[in-house]
């Protein structure tokens, strides 16, 4: 009887984690909201075990320390905040850092516009609305199809210039 009962607990065990095992191959998202609350140096350890990478990490005016992570197997990516040593969100949401974790990888999951740069004709209308010669000092994507780009020049202008990849500008703020 006890043979019969640990064979049938063991063969059950192994038969469990193929399922799981095969259940992660067939692209299944991986867990990331039960990080909320948790102290984030343990959430650093918990999500590299559930196949993330820290991609960024930096602080708020306000004081958030906002983290973000790409899984290569999922293609998932994901931003922590934290506050006085609590998490206190976790979403799934685009950023560019994964876009180029997924490129480094070779995954073909896009994140934020599903580009790493933005569209040669975005950066060109951008330049032709600074008037003289300008160089990109960064970019952003802001949500699929949308960039800041943040452009200087001589006599150290710099403004922000918000655009669709078709070119057309939604914002343009000068900058100190």
């Amino acid at each position: 009887m006890y043979k019969q009962v640990r064979t049938l607990f063991i063969a059950t065990t192994i038969g469990g984690c193929l399922l799981a095992g095969n259940a992660a191959m067939a692209g299944q998202k991986a867990q990331f909201k039960d990080m909320v609350g948790r102290d984030p140096i343990k959430v650093f350890d918990v999500m590299t075990s559930r196949g993330f990478t820290s991609v960024d990490t930096y602080t708020t005016s306000d004081d958030y320390v906002v983290t973000w992570w790409y899984n290569a197997k999922t293609g998932q990516c994901v931003n922590t905040q934290s506050k006085d040593n609590r998490v206190t969100s976790a979403d799934e949401d685009g950023y560019p850092k994964c876009t180029e974790a997924a490129a480094q990888a070779g995954g073909n999951q896009p994140s934020a516009g599903g580009a790493s740069n933005p569209p040669k004709k975005a950066r060109k209308a951008c330049h032709h609305r600074f008037g003289d010669h300008s160089d990109v000092q960064s970019f952003t994507a802001l949500k699929p199809g949308w960039w800041e780009i943040i452009l200087t020049g001589k006599h150290g202008r710099k403004v922000a210039c918000t655009v669709n990849n078709d070119g057309s500008i939604d914002d343009w703020v000068e900058m100190k």
